[in-house]
């Protein structure tokens, strides 16, 4: 068992009802049951009729699925997040495909809470919103057409998850209370700041290297006796910056 057969499905502010409904088939085609949806405005689109049509027996997944105004929100009591994208840039890397996201998820035990994120069906995920995440994946396509509907991303990113789900069983090295998101977005903005005040960050552009420092601690991903452990350096760093600045 891994925390592939419990992972959470979140969209973040679908624009069309009926591609939810597509979702909630796609998921139960594949064994997947929880669904969350980022509705900045709130709402209950999922629910209309031509969602519930297009679900086609689906419905439960609808009538379960949860609501939140902000990914951040959705996510908090997430341990291992996937976004997913189709764009490639500075920043965005390394990316995983859906084999690589499903033999890194494999690695974690049933207890840790696992979701893979959607963005809006014409623009994706914001890099923000991927900054929320602690590994990034793609779908390789043809570069002549690269573009999926939501719906298909889902059903290719759960077929895959599905089908190496039982892939590996053993968790000896995972660790007993892996971080929280809400955990380690504490931490990326307590380093920030650190960083900031002893002149590591560039003020100007400060996220660049953030998101070198995002990516490198999602695919490590510590627990939260390691998480404390590095807000305790943070903490001695602006102890110390704190004390030069009075010495001088």
């Amino acid at each position: 068992m891994s925390c592939i057969e419990s992972a959470s499905i979140i969209l973040v502010e679908p624009s069309l009802a009926v591609n939810v409904g597509a979702v909630a088939r796609a998921m139960k085609n594949m064994g997947f049951s929880e669904l969350r949806i980022v509705y900045p405005e709130g709402g209950s689109e999922h629910l209309c009729d031509p969602a519930r049509r297009m679900s086609a027996g689906s419905e439960d997944i609808l009538e379960k699925a949860q609501v939140f105004p902000s990914l951040g929100e959705a996510l908090a009591d997430m341990q291992l997040v996937a976004g997913c994208t189709a764009r490639q840039g500075k920043g965005r890397s390394p990316l995983l495909d859906p084999r690589g996201l499903r033999e890194h998820a494999a690695r974690h035990g049933p207890e840790t809470r696992f979701a893979v994120v959607f963005g809006r069906e014409d623009r994706g995920l914001t890099n923000s919103e991927l900054d929320l995440c602690h590994l990034v994946v793609t779908v390789p396509t043809s570069p002549e057409h690269p573009s999926l509907n939501l719906a298909q991303a889902v059903l290719l990113i759960c077929y895959e998850l599905r089908g190496g789900s039982a892939a590996t069983d053993s968790h000896a090295d995972t660790p007993d209370d892996p971080a929280t998101s809400e955990e380690l977005e504490e931490l990326y903005q307590h380093a920030r700041r650190v960083l900031l005040e002893v002149g590591f960050l560039d003020r100007q552009n400060p996220d660049r290297i953030l998101r070198v420092l995002r990516r490198l601690l999602g695919r490590a991903g510590p627990d939260s006796r390691e998480v404390s452990i590095l807000r305790g350096i943070l903490r001695q760093m602006d102890w110390y910056a704190g004390k030069k600045s009075d010495d001088s």
